[in-house]
């Protein structure tokens, strides 16, 4: 019969019994030192009493399933839910890459909050090239995964409590990912433009709208005809389109907003949808796309495709492509565009914004 003494909480200590194919817990308190007293009583009790001395304690799975073999499963049911797409795709990336290689041998109920923080101080002060540590959001996204791991084996049955909790403040003070906006000047942004007008004409209005409101580039590409309205010289926010092509809500909900747009906006957006009916009326149909900027089959933007070309407008227009647009073209930082046409500073008119709460 084994008996540890586990903080599988912060700042809350367990007794972990092992025994006779069984594990039992019990909550002592927050004292470690009372924690280990009370483990010295259990066991004179347990020599005294048997398994009686634990009647009353709580009795958990018996298989010990391995972070690894759960892992297994849990792969195949995130999934099927409705998360999105990108919040997926990096729940199975840092599974693969940083929470399997530390814990898939380690049994669920071995997973400890102190266990857990020496894994977050590690990747803190790791580099993992020459140089190179992991930043804050990186590492935010590792305990993300590993939290929501957790919180299914306890919904599960398979650990009582989920131990992921109380761990920012270790990494909190690691670097930001993201690197400084380089914001364009008025001048280049004029160049920028004229050169997109000029050589991808079809990316015009697109990029005039990010550059005159500060869209991030799925919201942008989101963008439904009724979304604006030009009588109010605005348009409504109501939904992205991630790299993969999935329709999903804004970011965050504040991202859900309304957007003034500038007279040479509004111009612009209203001359390619006049120019896009008279083509549809040649063709013989009157039946337009609903995206706002879309190709020619009347399907939105591919956003892999135009960072390719933005990277390109960049070059030829302002002379060099920004960090933040090299981002942008390896879709690694999803707003990296809309974040550097925010800080637009030089532009007369900076975009009002009004946050919708419906």
């Amino acid at each position: 019969m084994g008996i540890k003494v586990r903080e599988l909480r912060p700042g809350k200590w367990y007794l972990v019994i092992h025994g006779k194919g069984k594990r039992w817990t019990k909550l002592v308190g927050t004292s470690k030192v009372e924690a280990e007293e009370y483990a010295k009583e259990l066991r004179r009790e347990l020599k005294l009493q048997g398994l009686g001395a634990l009647d009353g304690l709580k009795v958990l799975p018996s298989p010990e399933v391995t972070v690894g073999q759960y892992a297994d499963k849990w792969e195949l049911e995130v999934v099927k839910t409705d998360l999105k797409k990108s919040t997926t795709s990096s729940y199975l990336s840092h599974l693969k890459n940083h929470i399997r290689p530390a814990f898939e041998n380690y049994a669920l109920v071995e997973i400890t909050y102190s266990l857990l923080k020496e894994f977050v101080t590690e990747k803190v002060n790791k580099e993992f090239a020459p140089g190179r540590k992991y930043s804050k959001d990186t590492i935010r996204i590792m305990v993300a995964t590993m939290r929501a791991l957790m919180e299914e084996a306890k919904n599960d049955g398979l650990i009582e409590v989920n131990p992921v909790t109380g761990l920012g403040k270790y990494y909190r003070a690691a670097a930001s990912k993201r690197e400084e906006p380089d914001p364009f000047t008025l001048e280049e942004l004029h160049k920028v433009e004229l050169t997109c007008q000029e050589h991808w004409p079809g990316y015009y209005e697109f990029v005039l709208c990010m550059s005159r409101t500060g869209l991030r580039i799925g919201e942008a590409i989101g963008l439904q005809v009724p979304d604006i309205d030009f009588q109010a010289e605005q348009l409504k926010i109501r939904r992205s389109v991630d790299i993969y092509g999935d329709i999903t809500s804004p970011k965050t909900k504040a991202s859900r907003r309304t957007v003034d747009m500038s007279p040479q906006l509004v111009n612009a957006i209203q001359a390619m949808l006049r120019r896009r009916a008279e083509e549809y009326l040649k063709k013989g149909t009157t039946e337009l796309p609903e995206w706002a900027f879309c190709n020619r089959e009347g399907n939105h933007f591919d956003y892999s495709n135009f960072g390719k070309a933005w990277t390109r407008i960049q070059k030829k227009g302002r002379g060099q492509a920004s960090p933040a647009a090299r981002s942008a073209t390896h879709l690694r930082d999803s707003d990296a565009l809309g974040r550097q046409t925010a800080c637009l500073c030089c532009c007369p008119a900076r975009p009002q914004v009004t946050q919708d709460h419906s």
